[in-house]
């Protein structure tokens, strides 16, 4: 009988050896973590050429003029004509080559003037931009990216005559 309880305390030893040896094999283990980094520029945007109506000639009448992205000019309601010398603005935008820039175009702005008082006020809005509110990617090397933007002049009856000012607030961002 002593030679059976060896073996039995020989084979329990033997078992819990194996479960503490396997517990511990499957308590760890290790795997290899790729690692990048992408080296980009911080965004940046200036203005090239100032966003300009032109002369507007108006009636009495309230209403627009519509200067697109790409410079023509129309009206409705009061406007009568333009002189010609009418620009949509444009901005220069220089991001991280391939990446994806986002355009923010302000809702409306106020410009303020007149010749009379220099206190009368017109809003621009549905401010529209080529390329629109998202560009995918300046390739390659060039990271430079032109941003034309037009916008609805919005005037009342008997607007005030004169230069109106006012600014724009254009953001792009990754």
């Amino acid at each position: 009988m002593e030679r059976k309880i060896s073996s039995q305390v020989l084979l329990f030893c033997c078992l819990l050896a194996c479960v503490i040896g396997l517990t511990a094999i499957s308590l760890a283990a290790s795997a290899n973590l790729n690692v990048n980094a992408r080296m980009g520029r911080p965004i940046s945007i200036t203005e090239t050429t100032e966003m300009d109506f032109g002369i507007v000639y108006i009636s009495t009448e309230a209403g627009t003029a519509v200067l697109t992205n790409a410079g023509a000019i129309s009206g409705t309601g009061g406007y009568v004509s333009s002189d010609g010398n009418q620009v949509s603005g444009i901005m220069t935008a220089i991001a991280t080559p391939n990446a994806t820039v986002n355009i923010s175009l302000p809702s409306s702005i106020t410009l303020t003037g007149g010749d009379i008082t220099g206190l009368a006020i017109m809003t621009v809005d549905n401010f529209v931009s080529n390329p629109g509110t998202s560009y995918s990617s300046l390739v390659g090397n060039l990271s430079s990216q032109t941003i034309d933007v037009g916008g609805t002049l919005n005037f009342s009856a008997n607007q005030e005559l004169g230069t109106y000012y006012g600014t724009a607030q254009i953001t792009v961002n990754y």
